[in-house]
């Protein structure tokens, strides 16, 4: 059985009414982290990668390779 649900005041709840044997052992995922509902700052808590523009695109190894 799979069931969705989220994280309310560090405790699990189901979003729909479940019916489980007390003592059920249980496995839980995550599949999203909150989202931001700051509007100032919309992408707060997104993983990102940054990348130096100043950085060259290619090594000096790859220069020679061109050439």
């Amino acid at each position: 059985m799979q069931f969705t649900g989220h994280v309310r005041r560090g405790v699990i709840v189901p979003d729909k009414p479940v019916d489980l044997e007390e003592s059920a052992l249980v496995r839980v995922e995550v599949i999203a982290g909150p989202v931001s509902t700051n509007r100032d700052m919309p992408l707060a808590g997104t993983p990102f990668t940054f990348i130096d523009p100043d950085e060259p695109a290619l090594s000096p190894e790859q220069w020679g390779e061109l050439w």
